[in-house]
């Protein structure tokens, strides 16, 4: 799974109806322009969990737990970020885009570089007259310790 783009994320978040998601797992009661209920990460006898329709939040005054719809549901559900976005995505007919090659391509172009690093400082410890494998051997280091973890200089 790639990055979601941050205009679907914003589309998602526009269109979840938050009072409607967290009903379903909160006894919610009007009260003004805002919906209260006890909250479901904490035991109370009071409420004082808010739903805020308006701006599409939640906020616990109990726990201080709150932010958006996509919040709740990876809290209540133990969700990531990412499967929680799907998830909201699907119920309000939000297509999320497939993984990008651009972005793999990325990843995969940062990794070489990270490898071509490595083997570039592995190469530098090894040179002769570098104070590394003494200064290493005099913490415990021997050479094959200093293979096994690919450490350089």
């Amino acid at each position: 799974m790639g990055r979601i783009p941050e205009d679907i994320i914003r589309l998602v978040r526009d269109r979840v109806d938050v009072v409607g998601l967290v009903g379903r797992f909160v006894a919610l009661k009007p009260s003004g322009r805002n919906h209260k209920g006890l909250c479901p990460f904490h035991s109370e006898k009071t409420p004082s969990f808010v739903v805020n329709p308006e701006r599409g939040t939640f906020k616990c005054f109990g726990c201080d737990a709150g932010g958006t719809a996509i919040t709740f549901l990876m809290r209540i559900e133990n969700l990531s970020f990412p499967e929680a976005v799907r998830q909201l995505a699907a119920e309000v007919g939000v297509e999320v885009p497939e993984e990008s090659r651009g972005e793999r391509g990325v990843a995969e172009r940062v990794y070489e570089a990270n490898a071509l690093a490595q083997a570039l400082y592995r190469e530098a410890l090894r040179a002769p007259g570098n104070p590394g494998p003494a200064y290493l051997a005099g913490r415990g280091l021997d050479a094959s310790w200093i293979e096994r973890f690919g450490i350089g200089f």
